[in-house]
């Protein structure tokens, strides 16, 4: 199954992640905390969960978990997974912002548009 992936496309916020990792894996430091604390904000901002993010990396949600927890390293496939996952939230909102100006739109033209006069 993972032959049917496709390549990652090598753009900058990518390259700017490898070097972020890069830094991460040298030691376990306040880096690594840093990172996995990104990670949580970024979870918890995006409604990304561990049980999702473990779905698309193809690991447990125990083993998501232990990352969270800063007890394991955040591997650049995990966030790179992480980074789609929050993406494709993130363009779910505009998308919903977006149904919802229509909609409040199409109101505002079907009253009239008089301002309530």
């Amino acid at each position: 199954m993972v032959a049917d992936r496709q390549p990652a496309v090598n753009t900058p916020a990518r390259q700017n992640l490898q070097k972020v990792l890069a830094g991460c894996f040298r030691s376990r430091s306040s880096k690594q905390e840093g990172m996995t604390m990104d990670m949580r904000e970024r979870m918890r901002y995006y409604g990304v969960s561990q049980e999702a993010l473990a779905d698309r990396c193809g690991v447990t949600r125990c083993y998501i978990g232990l990352i969270v927890a800063g007890k394991r390293r955040l591997t650049e496939r995990i966030a790179a997974a992480l980074d789609d996952l929050c993406r494709e939230a993130a363009a779910q909102r505009v998308a919903d912002a977006e149904e919802r100006v229509a909609a409040l739109l199409a109101e505002d033209a079907a009253g009239g548009g008089d301002g309530g006069d």
